[in-house]
């Protein structure tokens, strides 16, 4: 029996209903915008967050991203630690959930054990990669890079055999923040709070040096009497502060940083209990505070060390003392450069926000003390305590929301670094600091290497060479006359 032609129509109207629902359904999953990525633990945290996704889908001709997972560090590796493993896991996942967000667009080269080493090393010559430096992106002729310590934060293996791990990451957020910098054509602009008895950008006791150092570093700088007076900022800047703001410029500065907005923060002792009561208000969910008194060290001399003078308070910070594992101060700790730190009060580092992420930079040495005398004597009293005290912390939101503001905050016990003589004195770590404003590194940038400025002693450095001219070298002068003298004796 041969079927009827309505049945034949039939049948091949199914074939090529059932053809084209096929080719939908592999065209479907072809496209790298329709994948979906399943988070099995409902963390959140199984690709990159929509802040960096919008921030890459700003490249219009597509971007590169390359990831170099070897283990460069081996301070990482000691006592089975599994820091890198659970570590290079997390980027594939992230390189592969930008890509995909990307629709595409973002070319992803991951090099890694395992893979084809004369590519792995045409890549790093192209890139000029140093060790340490896991992550590339790339749009146009500009790039960025990251280091293992800008994307994750890592416990130190302890002196009792206990692994290195893992603490906090933070690559999502470094990748947003590089294709925010990437793909924006406008310089960074900071605006400077000066109406609280700062000074003015042209006042060179005042704002003048540290805005040039802004304007050398490519940023745009605008001075405004108060925070509710500031346009469109991606940093705002207040240092020192001797008088207290108006309301509406506090409820603007509060605004500001609660949503997420970068800040520069720095305030030394002068100043009432109002000023201090607001500033602890505003850094309360970096879990921040200040505290009361200046920190002093003793001088350092041939002699021996030496109270009762000014110059006490006027720290000289060695490489020792400044963290090797944030950005800011990794890149001068290295270099072997360390921080001056003029009339600085002490702070405190305590709980706040789970959001952010927050580290010590700098502090003074066992032998400072916290001088409360009023007017101060610059010698430590039976009541007054001496130990470390934390002199600089930085706090950085772990998953920012806001597309232009990654909620970076640097807070400095000292207002006098910021202004005048003690900017100046500090260029090496304010360059450094607006680098990771801006979510980059001072080695990758365009400015002269700290290797290659003229050297500073550090306290302990003139102190050698004080014993060295004073002691040694007459020393063996005279040691020498001495033989001389007593050969001709005989």
């Amino acid at each position: 029996m041969i079927p009827g032609g309505k049945f034949i129509g039939l049948l091949l109207g199914l074939a090529l209903g059932g053809a084209g629902l096929v080719f939908a359904t592999l065209f479907f999953f072809s496209r790298p915008e329709f994948r979906v990525q399943w988070d099995w633990n409902h963390s959140g945290e199984g690709g990159v967050s929509s802040r960096t996704a919008e921030a890459l889908n700003q490249f219009q001709g597509g971007g590169r991203l390359t990831l170099f997972l070897f283990p460069d560090e081996r301070r990482f590796l000691a006592n089975g630690s599994a820091v890198y493993p659970k570590a290079f896991n997390r980027l594939r996942t992230l390189a592969e959930s930008a890509r995909i967000q990307s629709n595409g667009k973002l070319d992803v080269k991951i090099h890694q054990r395992g893979s084809s080493l004369v590519e792995a090393s045409a890549a790093e010559a192209r890139l000029k990669r140093i060790p340490g430096q896991v992550l590339f992106l790339e749009y146009g002729n500009r790039k960025e890079s990251l280091r293992f310590q800008d994307l994750f934060q890592v416990a130190e293996a302890g002196p009792r055999g206990e692994p290195a791990r893992l603490l906090r990451e933070r690559a999502d957020s470094a990748l947003g923040n590089a294709a925010l910098f990437l793909s924006s054509g406008q310089p960074p602009k900071a605006i400077f709070v000066g109406g609280s008895g700062q000074g003015d950008l042209g006042d060179p006791q005042g704002l003048g040096p540290l805005s040039s150092i802004f304007k050398s570093e490519g940023w745009e700088v605008e001075w405004v009497s108060g925070a509710s007076r500031a346009g469109p900022m991606d940093l705002l800047v207040v240092a020192g502060q001797t008088r207290p703001m108006g309301s509406r410029d506090q409820e603007a500065i509060v605004q500001w940083v609660h949503e997420g907005g970068s800040l520069l923060l720095g305030l030394g002792p002068p100043g009432s209990q109002s000023i201090v009561d607001f500033w602890h208000r505003v850094l309360q969910p970096l879990g921040f505070s200040f505290m009361d008194g200046i920190v002093c060290e003793p001088i350092r001399t041939t002699a021996g060390l030496v109270e009762g003078s000014p110059g006490c308070s006027d720290l000289e910070i060695s490489p020792g003392q400044l963290s090797a594992n944030h950005p800011v101060t990794r890149v001068l700790c290295n270099s072997r450069r360390g921080l001056f730190l003029p009339g600085c009060r002490p702070l405190s580092l305590g709980r706040g926000d789970n959001r952010y992420s927050r580290e010590r930079l700098a502090r003074s040495r066992a032998v400072a003390w916290l001088e409360t005398d009023n007017p101060p004597d610059f010698s430590r009293g039976p009541k007054e305590t001496f130990g470390i005290h934390a002199l600089v912390l930085s706090a950085e939101l772990l998953a920012p929301s806001n597309l232009s503001r990654p909620g970076k905050a640097l807070v400095l016990g000292s207002g006098l670094a910021l202004r005048g003589r003690g900017a100046t004195l500090s260029r090496d770590f304010l360059a450094s600091s607006l680098r990771w404003f801006r979510g980059g590194s001072l080695e990758e940038s365009q400015l002269l290497t700290l290797a290659n400025q003229p050297w500073s002693p550090n306290p302990d450095q003139r102190l050698r060479i004080a014993n060295l001219s004073i002691l040694a070298l007459p020393g063996t002068a005279f040691l020498l006359a001495f033989l001389a003298w007593w050969r001709r004796r005989r």
